[in-house]
């Protein structure tokens, strides 16, 4: 509903209410086998977390920011 909203042509935004706005959650699967490789190798570095995995987790982050319309 919040995307229809924001389409339609003469939507100001400034005045749009705050009830309108969806709160955004973003919910990760700990059995997908992407989270279980990223922990695997935090726990391989005893909880040091390198720059791959940081870089790795940023990008997991803004592809579902995408995938999600934001």
């Amino acid at each position: 509903m919040e995307k229809i909203n924001k389409a339609q042509a003469f939507a100001n935004q400034e005045k749009a209410p705050s009830y309108m706005l969806a709160k955004k959650t973003l919910e990760l699967n700990p059995h997908h086998p992407v989270m279980r490789h990223l922990l695997e190798s935090i726990k391989e570095n005893d909880g040091e977390i390198d720059e791959s995995e940081q870089e790795y987790a940023r990008l997991l982050f803004h592809m579902a920011l995408l995938n999600s319309g934001f």
